[in-house]
């Protein structure tokens, strides 16, 4: 069952998204909406958000496209959920201002999954996500979903 999306002050200009979004998502984000025009620059960490469905696509979107100034806010920390819906759905993040992504890594000798962070620069798409040591075993691990540049299609840029 997915959990109803909350938002979490945490800090100044630092707020926590954490659940779907999803038919249920509208009050959040309305919530949301007013903490950005109080705070000014605002980082959403995005990695808690667990699921996206198509009614929630329309609400985000709604929900960017509504700010005063999209460019005040930055999204830190998209979670794989976000970043995979937003390569099918590339209105998913038009207009935001995406810093950094969790990229999911899989180890091939003993299967243990594990995200790493990246931040997103022009030339990640090119260079691509390095190898790393597996976590568990530690034997390479490597990207478990797609390359860089259709990873972050999604983003723009």
């Amino acid at each position: 069952m997915a959990r109803r999306l909350t938002v979490e002050k945490v800090g100044p200009g630092k707020i926590d998204l954490v659940g779907s979004l999803d038919e249920a998502c509208g009050p959040a984000l309305t919530a949301l909406k007013a903490l950005v025009a109080a705070e000014g620059d605002v980082s959403l960490n995005c990695a808690r958000i667990s699921s996206i469905n198509s009614i929630g696509v329309g609400l985000w979107s709604g929900f960017l496209q509504g700010l005063e100034t999209p460019s005040k806010v930055s999204l830190e920390r998209c979670s794989v959920y976000l970043v995979d819906y937003a390569t099918m759905c590339p209105e998913l993040m038009r207009g935001a201002r995406v810093a950094s992504v969790l990229v999911p890594y899989c180890c091939d000798d003993c299967g243990y999954a594990s995200e790493q962070l990246f931040p997103v620069a022009k030339d990640l798409k090119k260079s691509g996500f390095p190898a790393k040591k597996c976590e568990s075993c530690g034997k390479n691990a490597a990207v478990a979903e797609v390359e860089a540049d259709e990873y972050l299609e999604g983003l723009g840029g």
